[in-house]
């Protein structure tokens, strides 16, 4: 039987240990016409609803929408079991490997080719998947925000 999941979102430690995870990464900010060329930010629209994540990327002139292969429960369940664990200060590698590892693919392998192009990512999220923190989930066997600077 599937342990209930309370479906608040991250409490403060858990955020303020992401925080300090992306400063000891080096992960900066920049601005989308920084460097006064074109945009090669990539925006990723994540909605929730009917019992689906769907995600829309914009990249350029370039457009691709497809729905995530879990579900939002699984979802949920896996990020509010990491994010105890990160309250816990029990976060480990291979805790945020067991519980975000089989997201890659869903998440970005439809828009490998637009994250491999982009310079940077912004994820424009809805109520409901705020709670998740897509830049944790790997992209080529590295967490996003590792790669390129994250904004929400």
């Amino acid at each position: 039987m599937d342990e209930k999941v309370n479906q608040s979102r991250p409490t403060g430690c858990a955020i303020a240990i992401l925080l300090l995870l992306f400063a000891a990464a080096g992960a900066r900010v920049t601005w989308a016409d920084e460097d006064g060329g074109a945009d090669r930010t990539l925006y990723l629209t994540l909605e929730e609803g009917a019992g689906k994540v769907r995600m829309h990327a914009v990249f350029g002139a370039e457009e691709k929408s497809y729905t995530v292969s879990e579900t939002p429960d699984k979802l949920r369940r896996d990020f509010t079991k990491l994010y105890r664990k990160l309250d816990k200060a029990k976060a480990t590698r291979a805790v945020v490997r067991e519980r975000l590892g089989r997201y890659e693919q869903p998440f970005y392998g439809p828009v490998a080719a637009f994250l491999d192009a982009a310079e940077q990512v912004q994820f424009i999220i809805d109520e409901h998947t705020i709670q998740y923190a897509f830049d944790l989930v790997n992209f080529k066997g590295r967490p996003l925000f590792l790669q390129k600077p994250i904004s929400y």
